[in-house]
């Protein structure tokens, strides 16, 4: 349920932030997005936190949102999407070899692992690949679908 209680933060900071990004260069906002998010993943890395429902983590998670704003809205992309996911790709078997050479920080805490460096990068590929992707098919039903997933997942696990 981590995640209903972290998307309910940003929402609260949501006029905050469309008040920020009127006031500011499209410029400035992207950098403060990129700012962010190396942010997020350094004190990520250091964080305690042992609840999900903490402002930290919502704020991590700002970042997240805000460099997605900035992929939809200010991002030219160059490259075909399948660069994005060879990248995706790499980034989790890098990510697997690491762990399997015994560096599990990021298994261990569930709240901090979406910000391990190689999935940070993995993440943001996959995104700019859907974001390139025109499917011509409606699936707008699976929406209503996918959200008891976000609800449910960790009980299941």
């Amino acid at each position: 349920m981590w995640f209903i209680c972290m998307l309910a933060g940003l929402y609260f900071f949501t006029p905050f932030i469309i008040k920020i990004k009127n006031a500011i260069s499209s410029r400035t906002y992207t950098i403060l997005a990129i700012i962010m998010m190396v942010w997020a993943v350094g004190s990520q890395a250091y964080s305690t936190e042992k609840s999900p429902y903490t402002i930290g983590v919502v704020v991590a998670f700002l970042a997240y949102y805000l460099l997605g704003d900035v992929i939809i809205n200010v991002v030219n992309v160059r490259y075909k999407p399948y660069i994005y996911f060879v990248i995706s790709i790499v980034m989790f078997l890098l990510t697997f070899v690491i762990r399997y050479m015994g560096v599990t920080y990021w298994i261990f805490h569930p709240y901090i692992s979406f910000f391990s460096p190689t999935i940070t990068i993995a993440s943001i590929c996959i995104f700019i690949s859907f974001k390139q992707m025109h499917i011509r098919k409606d699936f707008s039903s699976l929406a209503g679908k996918t959200y008891y997933i976000y609800i449910f997942h960790t009980r299941i696990i």
